[in-house]
């Protein structure tokens, strides 16, 4: 009878010690933008920029490209993230730290006759440390891209009374939404200049859906291919991967 009742408990134990990851995939919408196989574009007459949101919390940060034959600047100090009506600064007046570490030989003997073939030698060891602040500003030379990177959509899990947070595949739902009753909308507003004169895109989404899926919708793992052959690394890929698609993360018990 204890035996029996030691294998039930650790069997109770293992089971409430273990745990299930899951997803909540957000389906955006961009407002003024087209959505192409792998990546979302915005474009005016002197630049195109592109977005690929799929990441956890959603990725903002944008890739411009400049279509021109001159130089644009980017002044990120005019440049915003902007989340439900809420407008984040691109700039922050940062000061950042660069340290380079460097050593040198100073001397080195060998003594080729002595019994171990002694070798004899001296180093010295520096380092450098160096403190800038942030540009306000990004060149863009003519046919180059520069990418810009600050901000998710949101690192939050949504709670929902309408649609199961653990859900079993024949009961996922989605939850849909339009553009104005959406729980996120945000956009980024970009500034620059070209020539003497300024501009400003505003590149506009908003969130069309939302569901809660286990982690065996959203990924599979398969054998990593090399030059055409098939390798004993096995890595994760996105089965419903797109980039109007962002998640966020979570498991059992949280």
């Amino acid at each position: 009878m204890k035996k029996t009742i030691i294998l039930i408990t650790s069997s109770l134990l293992l089971t409430a010690c273990s745990t299930s990851t899951f997803y909540q995939v957000y389906k955006t919408a961009p407002a003024n933008g087209i959505v192409q196989s792998n990546k979302i574009l915005f474009e005016d007459n002197n630049a195109q920029i592109t977005y690929n949101l799929w990441d956890n919390g959603g990725d903002v940060g944008f890739l411009f490209y400049n279509k021109s034959t001159q130089d644009i600047t980017i002044h990120l100090d005019k440049s915003f993230f902007v989340l439900n009506g809420t407008a984040y600064d691109y700039f922050k007046y940062r000061t950042f730290t660069r340290s380079s570490n460097l050593t040198s030989m100073t001397a080195y003997r060998t003594y080729p006759y002595s019994y171990y073939n002694t070798s004899v030698g001296g180093t010295i060891s520096s380092s450098n440390t160096t403190s800038f602040i942030e540009p306000n500003v990004i060149i863009v030379p003519p046919k180059t891209s520069r990418r810009v990177s600050e901000y998710v959509v949101t690192s939050s899990f949504l709670n929902s009374c309408d649609m199961l947070k653990y859900p079993s595949r024949k009961k996922i739902k989605a939850l849909t939404f339009d553009k104005n009753n959406s729980p996120f909308t945000f956009s980024n507003l970009i500034t620059y200049s070209i020539s003497g004169d300024t501009n400003r895109l505003e590149n506009n989404f908003y969130v069309t859906s939302i569901s809660n899926m286990p982690e065996n919708e959203v990924f599979e793992t398969k054998p990593e291919i090399v030059c055409d052959k098939q390798t004993m690394n096995m890595i994760k890929i996105a089965k419903i991967g797109g980039p109007e698609l962002f998640y966020i993360q979570y498991t059992t018990g949280k």
